[in-house]
């Protein structure tokens, strides 16, 4: 039997757990607010990013890629798919904070896809309300991609922490 103490529970932090939910909820409504942005604005958006990136690069013959080539895959990577990664880390955070056994982690990562799934859906749903824009699947799947990618990779993370641990910590785990 070791002498560690038990790792902090949720009450024990609960400014933390706050914090980031408050956190995950902001990137959400910027996710929300920029899909109903009509296409002209998104487009000159994208471009604002894109055009500086193009010329850093060497522009197509440092990419191999027309403007409009690069600037989908800009678009697509920075605008959707990172953007959702970076959404789920706080979310991540704070159920971290808030569950403490493995079953209770598991069933934490699983509402959080299917809440990161609902967000990318959502936010489609809206492009299809908006002047401009159109919804897409694949679409769907990039956003969800970046969500499900942060959530695996903390999943992976307390797993690994999880087998490092003695026996005696292990058993308070599950």
């Amino acid at each position: 039997m070791t002498n560690r103490k038990p790792r902090p529970q949720a009450k024990e932090h609960p400014i933390a757990v706050w914090i980031f939910l408050i956190l995950f909820f902001l990137c959400a409504i910027v996710i929300l607010v920029e899909s109903g942005m009509d296409g002209t604005s998104s487009g000159s958006q994208s471009d604002a990013v894109s055009d500086p990136i193009y010329d850093a690069v060497g522009g197509e013959a440092g990419t191999g890629l027309t403007f409009e080539q690069f600037a989908a895959f800009i678009r697509k990577f920075l605008g959707h798919f990172s953007l959702f990664a970076i959404t789920a880390i706080p979310l991540m955070i704070a159920i971290t904070l808030i569950d403490h056994t493995f079953r209770q982690r598991v069933l934490g990562a699983i509402g959080a896809l299917v809440g990161g799934f609902s967000l990318a859906a959502i936010s489609e749903f809206i492009q299809l309300l908006t002047p401009g824009r159109g919804p897409a699947w694949r679409d769907v799947g990039i956003d969800f991609g970046g969500f499900a990618l942060t959530v695996v990779l903390f999943f992976i993370g307390y797993v690994i922490a999880h087998l490092v641990r003695g026996p005696e910590e292990r058993r308070l785990l599950i």
